[in-house]
């Protein structure tokens, strides 16, 4: 399952009205985000930036058992060596809170097919 929630929909919004929800792909007739939330071992996968992480925390305080993807461990190693752009306008991130001395990230898209 792949979800893209944001800032636009909540995963607490997204329970309280499924109507909003919508599952594509085989299989889906008759299941619900609940259905799918109930799955095994659910994982996270997003931008690596401070808001990026924050939405990873906040989804964690309603599914507890929520772990980062090992996706985030690419990613995290092109950051180190320099491979990551500014959080700033030109890049869509100037709005983002401060978190530390954090200045760079990296969008999911970023990851290249290994």
């Amino acid at each position: 399952m792949i979800c893209t929630f944001g800032y636009g929909l909540s995963l607490a919004n997204a329970l309280e009205s499924g109507d909003r929800v919508r599952l594509v792909g085989q299989g889906t007739a008759g299941v619900t985000l609940a259905d799918l939330l109930r799955l095994p071992s659910p994982t996270y996968w997003g931008d690596l930036d401070p808001e990026g992480l924050r939405i990873y925390q906040k989804l964690r305080r309603s599914l507890p058992e929520l772990a980062l993807s090992a996706l985030f461990g690419p990613m995290l190693a092109a950051l180190e060596t320099g491979t990551c752009h500014p959080l700033d306008a030109l890049t869509g991130k100037a709005g983002q809170r401060v978190a530390g001395d954090w200045q760079r990230g990296l969008d999911q898209e970023w990851l290249e097919d290994m």
